[in-house]
């Protein structure tokens, strides 16, 4: 995914509050692929260890749609989940720093991270399996529900998380913000201990 679009996918995912919004009503199964009769395979109930899952569901657009909002759905899940390069890096290094929790600067630093980690993850996560049912409403509205596997290498999410952290130190350079130069280069201590202690 590249240019404006790729850009927007990034933002929606940071910027959007995770998961879907459900419509009430009553529903009646027309068709689901690729397992018929709305038999869901059993990595939706049981996700392997490792992986993750993406879920949009009640989409009243279209099927691809739906798809690219399951699959926005689990990277925001990997960006929660991961342990890598998450909310607690960034909280113990506020804390340390005594940065108080509504700095305006510090919280535009955490936003830029994460999206520099989202944009980055998108080049090395896999969607191995979807499943997706086709839904009609009480009031004659098409809906659908997509399911999506998501498997990202760990190795992959430490460079992801690397050069996120790299590209704040970049951005603060090139802005000449020595402040958000700091912060970077202790982001960049703390990852390198976390990766080290991983290791051993």
């Amino acid at each position: 995914m590249r240019g404006l679009n790729r850009n927007l996918f990034v933002l929606a995912i940071v910027g959007l509050v995770i998961g879907c919004a459900t419509i009430g009503g009553s529903r009646k199964l027309i068709q689901s692929e690729p397992y018929p009769d709305g038999k869901k395979p059993e990595w939706i109930f049981n996700i392997p260890a490792g992986e993750f899952r993406g879920l949009a569901d009640h989409v009243r657009t279209n099927k691809t749609n739906a798809l690219t909002d399951a699959k926005m759905n689990a990277l925001a899940d990997v960006v929660i989940r991961n342990g890598i390069l998450g909310e607690i890096d960034y909280a113990n290094t506020r804390i340390e720093r005594g940065i108080p929790e509504d700095n305006n600067a510090w919280g535009r630093f955490v936003k830029d991270g994460k999206a520099f980690f989202t944009q980055n993850l998108t080049e090395g996560v896999q969607y191995p399996e979807w499943y997706y049912e086709e839904y009609k409403t009480a009031d004659g509205k098409t809906e659908y529900d997509v399911y999506v596997r998501c498997i990202i290498d760990k190795d992959f999410l430490r460079k992801a998380a690397s050069l996120a952290v790299k590209q704040q130190k970049e951005k603060a350079v090139k802005e000449m913000n020595s402040e958000a130069e700091r912060w970077a280069n202790e982001m960049e201590n703390r990852l390198q201990k976390k990766f080290k202690k991983i290791s051993d």
